[in-house]
């Protein structure tokens, strides 16, 4: 299947709360439109991936395996204190090209729920530097460092932002220009490009996808409600989704779209061609687990098991009173 354009930021049901494509309608809208492939980036999860590797496998498209992550401009992650003004959480897609990029994304994605999380769960810059071979960067288009850096009137800060990034994901970070009509998109439109263009960072087209189609805007609207925790006529009233471009767009609108940036949209085919992981190896890969000198793997997993009983049996028989001997087990 060949196409001019692929969809390399797309949200399904499982960036929960956010979006509501499911995988099966998704791969089969992408066959539809004749694209060969399609990255599926959903929240800080990859939950969804062998779902959408299967689906995508059946309609014979090729799937791109990545994910949103959230990282801070400053600081640790492991650091809470949200008033520090020299940090915000910044948006970044990534994308995996190979094996290595698959287990660095997957490490990513746990280092942040694990380590990270407040609130959301974060990464920090030094993390990503460590995790960042095999990975293809997205600058993650209005809600990211570059775009938000510029927005706050702060170009020096975006430049290095950007800066960060090209060294991080050297030949493999692109500026996303989106156009979902919102005014911030507009506003820094220009300055991110002509910032791209001076440091010489390649430019993507991405659309973000979060419902299949136009006239679904309205019931992606009550789910941010629910997310929000607000009714259609608060969230209207803060300003929430004031658009309804976030669909998943043919081809023939995107190109519309950008038509003064055609190399924008010839770097998704480029990047789509550069992502190669499957999951083809269907062997299993449990962890050499390391037991006691002399014991078998049973041995050492029936004392462990001995063992931990019998720290959870003195709490039950304290519970227990003057019934406890009676309802020992034999064997402790």
């Amino acid at each position: 299947m060949k196409g001019d354009f692929v969809h390399l930021h797309v949200h399904s049901q499982y960036s929960l709360l956010e979006a509501a494509i499911t995988a099966p309608k998704l791969c089969q809208t992408v066959a539809e439109m004749g694209m060969p492939g399609v990255a599926l980036t959903d929240s800080a999860n990859m939950f969804g991936a062998f779902e959408f590797y299967e689906c995508a496998k059946a309609h014979g498209i090729k799937p791109v395996f990545g994910a949103q992550v959230f990282y801070l401009t400053g600081g640790s992650m492991e650091n809470r204190d949200i008033k520090r003004k020299d940090q915000f959480l910044a948006n970044l897609i990534l994308l995996v090209q190979d094996d290595e990029g698959y287990r660095n994304l997957c490490n990513l994605l746990s280092q942040a729920h694990l380590r990270g999380f407040y609130y959301k769960p974060r990464l920090d810059k030094p993390t990503l530097q460590k995790y960042s071979k095999g990975l293809i960067a997205l600058t993650g288009g209005v809600h990211g460092e570059i775009h938000r850096r510029l927005l706050n009137d702060e170009p020096e800060l975006a430049r290095e932002g950007a800066k960060f990034l090209q060294d991080t994901f050297p030949d493999r970070c692109f500026l996303e220009i989106q156009d979902h009509g919102l005014p911030l998109e507009k506003k820094v439109f220009s300055s991110a490009v002509a910032l791209a263009r001076s440091l010489d960072l390649p430019l993507v087209a991405t659309n973000e996808a979060r419902y299949l189609k136009r006239e679904e805007a309205e019931a992606h609207l009550v789910l941010t409600c629910i997310q929000n925790g607000r009714t259609i006529n608060e969230e209207e009233e803060r300003g929430g989704t004031p658009t309804d471009q976030k669909y998943f767009k043919p081809p023939d609108k995107i190109k519309k779209q950008f038509k003064e940036f055609p190399v924008a949209i010839e770097n998704t085919v480029k990047i789509f061609e550069r992502c190669n992981f499957s999951y083809e190896d269907r062997s299993y890969h449990f962890p050499l687990y390391q037991v006691k000198s002399g014991l078998s793997l049973e041995e050492h997993l029936r004392e462990e098991t001995r063992q931990g009983f019998e720290v959870r049996w003195s709490q039950i028989a304290k519970r227990l009173g003057d019934e406890a001997e009676a309802a020992k087990p034999a064997y402790l």
